[in-house]
């Protein structure tokens, strides 16, 4: 019986690139006003929109969600606000409106706590994005979840929030904004393993403008989500995504790019970093497997990483010890 990566690491993954992906300020910017109607765009503040500490949300939500708070100011002289909520699904998002009604009411509470003298609540638009195997066909209103009887209906509560569906959008509809399109890209192609290495020159493209840390971390999300994701492939995103840069410089950063990814592999735990990896490479990864990356030493364990991105095979990564096992 093979080990599988377990459902909620794979979403812990996706989850971490898309707070990447919004912790650039243009990036979050862009994402607002292509999102928002047109009429309410107009009338925004220059300003990009503002992160919200949401350390007030309850562990619960904060750990099954993956919502992002901004806050958006007006450009109008009344000042109002609106407050734009985030939430990304790799799975089925039947009931994402459940999610966010818990969500928001939450940030409504810890507003009014801060705001005692209020005379009109902040407006609070929810957004999904979507990436998974499969078109979301979701409902995007919250009654959708309730047998509403129809006389009832107009005196239920109800809200809509805003669907991007990356699987029906397409690539150039992602964005306007290229960095913002390349992390919509990445998500994108996440489960459409037939098209991956098609679409890594439209990615690197898209990074020209990119911050080089976010060049990173996007490579890092594809090693671990692009199942051919192996040296030449990050090589090529690197030279579409500085395609000035001369080879020795390119060497440099793919050096950089791996030294960095054992970095994390420290952080994370080293033997659960590799075998995410290996899984990535190798789907159908024999129990041995697990048991040496479990035994091996920390330097073992390092030279082993290093050789994923260029393994073709087991035997590649653990030499004589894959003849061994069989």
């Amino acid at each position: 019986m093979t080990s599988q990566p377990t459902s909620d690491s794979i979403h812990d993954i996706h989850d971490h690139y898309f707070g990447a992906i919004l912790s650039y300020p243009d990036n979050a910017d862009a994402l607002v006003r292509e999102q928002l109607p047109a009429e309410t765009v107009a009338t925004l503040s220059s300003e990009p929109p503002e992160p919200v500490d949401t350390t007030h949300i309850d562990r619960e939500l904060r750990d099954h969600t993956s919502d992002k708070l901004f806050l958006v100011k007006s450009a109008t002289q009344d000042e109002s606000m609106i407050y734009v909520v985030f939430d990304h699904k790799s799975s089925s998002p039947r009931k994402v409106a459940w999610q966010f009604l818990r969500y928001m009411m939450r940030a409504l509470e810890q507003w009014v706590r801060e705001n005692p003298n209020w005379t009109f609540l902040p407006q609070i638009v929810p957004i999904l994005i979507y990436h998974g195997r499969y078109a979301s066909y979701v409902a995007d209103e919250f009654l959708a979840l309730v047998k509403a009887d129809p006389f009832l209906r107009p005196y239920l509560l109800n809200f809509r929030f805003i669907i991007m569906d990356l699987v029906v959008t397409d690539d150039q509809d992602l964005s306007d904004h290229p960095p913002l399109r390349a992390g919509l890209l990445s998500l994108k192609y996440a489960f459409r393993e037939e098209d991956q290495l098609q679409v890594l020159d439209k990615i690197g493209r898209s990074l020209r403008e990119a911050p080089m840390e976010f060049v990173y971390q996007t490579l890092r999300y594809l090693s671990k989500t692009f199942k051919a994701m192996d040296s030449p492939a990050v090589q090529q995103v690197i030279q579409q995504a500085r395609p000035h840069v001369p080879q020795q410089e390119i060497t440099t950063m793919l050096s950089q790019f791996a030294r960095e990814n054992i970095q994390i592999g420290k952080r994370e735990g080293n033997s659960e970093f590799l075998l995410r990896q290996l899984r990535r490479r190798f789907p159908a990864l024999p129990n041995w497997v697990e048991k040496r990356v479990a035994e091996a030493k920390l330097e073992v364990l390092e030279e082993w990483a290093d050789r994923i991105l260029d393994a073709h095979s087991l035997q590649d990564i653990f030499g004589d010890d894959a003849q061994i096992a069989h």
